[in-house]
């Protein structure tokens, strides 16, 4: 099968349209009081968790509190910095990821999620961390230390779910891979444990979790448009072991953007007021 690469210009020409749509986003937020899009999100509650004060907490989900550790920066820097710096590390992580996609199953999924590798760059989410977690992990699965960068994307539950597919696949597949990377991912599951038992609101949000379900805008937490990214990564760990035709990955991949579109431009259209007062404000 032809193996297919991205090209260098095409690895700047992708970064150069990230950063534009970074920079509107930016003027957008900036415009609008709204500094920052979803960063703020995360650096509000960032600093209320070290100020002691009150953190996010939905009651479908909540942060685990080991990821205001790792993000005490958010805490100690002036937002502006925070923010500066949240970009150079996610395009640090964009320039990284997008240099080393090589192979048609690789090339395929991320053309599949550009569109919402777009969205995470124009709102500043940190959520694009929890996609790279999984990347940096594949790419480096045969290393033991590659459990470590899953502390990069556990910070919510959720991810848990399609990570749980991916080590069957690797068990499965690449049983003596897994055998070297089970002490670190031992020592990084513990910690994941610990900061679950020990993160405020697991009460309220266990609870809760029932009638919350459905989350913001109607959508199933598990299943919301821009979390297809990681949940769409079993699916490259599938293609990859089992070496499926070029023919019929690029369907797989063209089925699932259709689904991905689809769900997505419905999404914008029933909740159009509220993405309208995120970005322009409520005039």
């Amino acid at each position: 099968m032809e193996e297919l690469y991205i090209r260098t210009r095409t690895t700047f020409i992708f970064l150069l349209l990230i950063i534009i749509i970074q920079i509107t986003g930016l003027v957008l937020s900036i415009i609008n009081n709204h500094f920052g899009s979803d960063f703020t999100i995360y650096y509000t509650n960032t600093r209320n968790f070290w100020l002691n004060q009150e953190t996010y907490q939905t009651g479908d989900f909540f942060y685990l509190n080991y990821f205001y550790f790792l993000c005490i920066w958010m805490f100690l820097l002036p937002q502006i910095i925070g923010l500066v710096l949240h970009i150079f590390l996610t395009d640090l992580m964009f320039y990284y990821i997008i240099k080393n996609v090589k192979g048609n199953y690789e090339l395929y999924w991320f053309y599949a999620n550009l569109f919402l590798i777009l969205i995470y760059s124009i709102t500043f989410n940190t959520d694009i961390w929890i996609v790279f977690s999984f990347l940096l992990f594949l790419k480096y699965r045969k290393e033991w230390y590659s459990p470590f960068f899953l502390l990069l994307g556990f910070f919510k539950i959720t991810p848990i779910l399609p990570f749980g597919i991916i080590i069957l696949l690797i068990l499965y597949f690449e049983r003596e891979i897994f055998i070297k990377i089970l002490p670190s991912l031992i020592i990084i599951f513990l910690i994941i444990i610990t900061s679950f038992l020990t993160s405020t609101g697991l009460i309220s949000s266990v609870s809760n979790f029932g009638e919350n379900l459905i989350g913001n805008m109607g959508i199933i937490v598990f299943f919301q448009p821009p979390h297809f990214c990681w949940w769409s990564i079993p699916i490259l760990v599938f293609t990859q072991y089992t070496k499926i035709s070029n023919t019929l990955s690029k369907k797989i991949w063209i089925f699932y953007t259709v689904i991905t579109l689809s769900y997505g431009i419905y999404i914008l259209i029933v909740s159009s007021s509220v993405i309208s007062a995120y970005f322009f404000g409520n005039s």
